[in-house]
């Protein structure tokens, strides 16, 4: 089976060091480990962490992931020391993009094999398939990579305008 992520990079998926190209390889893993979580303080941050149950800031937690994919979508449901979060994604209409869908919301990204890591670029976000002004639109950084004691690394970080950064996740993962 071709993942979303094997069809979006297409030759590239090859040159993805080994933890990160079994974590995209496989229909269905769980892998646990631990995250570091951070995020503005103010409480425009604080209530969008609540609205979208994002994990709370903390200096270090357990994680553990349970990936399910298909060759069209996947669905990730991380545990965050007992709180849960939920992503799901696809490729975009283009078919050269990844939308991650959070609710109402889209955040398409481009991604990109450099210097060992997957890079995801925000291209841009919406509402359904209304396109939202990117000057109200995140900034974020999001990259994959693997340790050298052989785990999935993973960072993003996530920051808005007038509001800071909303969240950013940083840890380490394994297959269990």
């Amino acid at each position: 089976m071709k993942t979303i992520f094997s069809k979006l990079l297409h030759a590239n998926f090859d040159l993805l060091p080994a933890a990160v190209k079994s974590f995209h390889d496989v229909p269905h893993l769980t892998f646990t480990g631990f995250a570091s979580v951070s995020g503005a303080t103010n409480l425009p941050a604080k209530f969008i962490r609540i609205i979208f149950d994002l994990p709370r800031p903390t200096a270090k937690m357990t994680l553990n992931l349970v990936v399910w994919r298909s060759e069209k979508t996947e669905r990730w449901q991380s545990n965050f020391a007992g709180h849960t979060f939920i992503s799901s994604f696809s490729t975009a209409a283009s078919n050269n993009l990844l939308c991650a869908h959070f609710g109402l919301f889209r955040f398409y990204f481009r991604l990109s094999v450099k210097e060992q890591k997957l890079h995801w670029q925000f291209v841009r976000w919406s509402i359904g398939s209304f396109i939202l002004p990117s000057a109200l639109g995140p900034r974020i950084v999001a990259h994959e990579s693997e340790g050298q004691d052989g785990s999935y690394q993973f960072f993003c970080q996530v920051i808005f305008p007038l509001i800071g950064e909303l969240i950013c996740h940083d840890g380490q993962l394994l297959p269990r």
